[in-house]
């Protein structure tokens, strides 16, 4: 594969069209920057629109290419529009990285789990990411392809937190959609792969992450003895996007210190 290099950095994303979901905060906002910084065009797509219009400036400082969009991406309509922006602004998407999720507090075991809080987190964790790899699909098939690249958790995977079955629950369909976009699409050159992050110290955690006893316990539980930052992610995020990963589809990839294998 052939690298562009510029101000001898390589490039690995140079001409590319990427949305950033969630944008705003946490893995989704170092992702957008990184993406930047390897070229690419980004959109940035959020809900609360300052921390969407910081992540502009910031992408903005370093010399990328970027938009916001102020979006919330569990509305169906309003990620018609999302992804009809991107087309009308750089004419393409070439990569989709879906990382909206969210937690609750009530969320439980299942049988003392409302519905009401079920379906609101299925709403945001998961149909958000159908609904953005839906109409991004629509336009990748028009371009030759493209990478969806899912955010997906620990808890989808393995049995490690019974008391948060929403989340769970919600979670493992974002992995189940990447892998059948990726039986669906392969031959239309799309890829989906699932990025499956340890426990990270980013802003959806805050609350989780207020204990120092609770802190303590998630560092012992990664084999690497902490936790992990919003970077942690961002190298991942750049080889799946990237041509570096053509062969790749169908697959997790892990940033999570350990946990999982302890």
């Amino acid at each position: 594969m052939k690298l562009v290099k510029e101000k001898n950095i390589f490039m690995r994303l140079k001409n590319k069209v990427a949305i950033v979901t969630g944008a705003g905060a946490g893995m989704g906002r170092s992702v957008a920057i990184r993406y930047a910084k390897e070229g690419a065009k980004v959109v940035v797509a959020e809900l609360n629109d300052d921390a969407g219009n910081e992540t502009l400036s910031l992408i903005k400082k370093g010399g990328g290419d970027a938009i916001f969009v102020s979006t919330n991406v569990a509305d169906e309509m309003l990620v018609i529009q999302l992804v009809n922006t991107t087309v009308a602004k750089y004419t393409r998407v070439d990569i989709l990285y879906n990382n909206v999720a969210v937690m609750h507090p009530k969320d439980a075991r299942v049988h003392e789990l409302s519905a009401e809080v079920f379906h609101h987190l299925v709403n945001v964790n998961f149909n958000s990411a159908f609904y953005c790899a839906k109409y991004v699909i629509g336009a990748m098939l028009k371009t030759g392809g493209g990478s969806i690249i899912m955010v997906g958790s620990p808890t989808a995977v393995i049995g490690c937190a019974p008391q948060i079955s929403g989340y769970s629950i919600s979670k493992a369909g974002v992995h189940s959609l990447a892998r059948v976009i990726a039986a669906g699409y392969g031959k239309d050159n799309i890829r989906a792969n699932t990025i499956i992050p340890g426990t990270m110290n980013t802003p959806m955690n805050e609350e989780l992450l207020s204990d120092k006893k609770t802190v303590k316990e998630f560092e012992n539980a990664a084999m690497l003895g902490r936790l992990g930052t919003s970077s942690d992610v961002d190298g991942l995020a750049v080889f799946l996007a990237s041509e570096e990963s053509s062969y790749c589809t169908a697959t997790e990839f892990v940033a999570d210190g350990g946990l999982m294998m302890k």
